[in-house]
């Protein structure tokens, strides 16, 4: 929902600035996110039967973040901080697995709102 969302609003910046939204950077771009994000999401269906259902929770965070990290060389310099606080949101779910559930909540909820937030008062939509 969110990368798709982030696909649409791209793409009418875009158009309404005169650029094209589909570029070399931004296929890189997307190589640098889908990379990552792939790997988790593989990683955590073959391992979804083996191990505990906290370190599957974990790994979403861990893997989004290392993938939001990788793109963020293409974008904004904020968004490789965001990667970095998932990355850290999942190793803390990792050592408190009683409160993964709530935990993850915190990393794809509540960073995302925060980020969101920054980014549309720092630069203004």
């Amino acid at each position: 929902l969110a990368f798709s969302g982030a696909v649409i609003f791209s793409s009418r910046k875009a158009r309404k600035s005169g650029h094209r939204a589909w570029t070399p950077v931004t296929r890189r771009m997307l190589a640098s996110l889908l990379i990552p994000l792939g790997t988790g999401g593989l990683f955590i269906l073959f391992t979804a039967a083996t191990v505990p259902a906290g370190v599957s929770i974990a790994s979403t965070l861990i893997f989004y973040g290392l993938a939001v990290i990788s793109a963020g060389k293409f974008t904004f310099g904020e968004i490789h901080w965001l990667g970095v606080l998932e990355v850290i949101t999942g190793l803390v779910c990792l050592a408190l697995p009683q409160h993964c559930v709530l935990i993850w909540v915190f990393g794809f909820g509540l960073l995302h709102i925060v980020y969101g937030l920054f980014m549309h008062l720092r630069y203004r939509g």
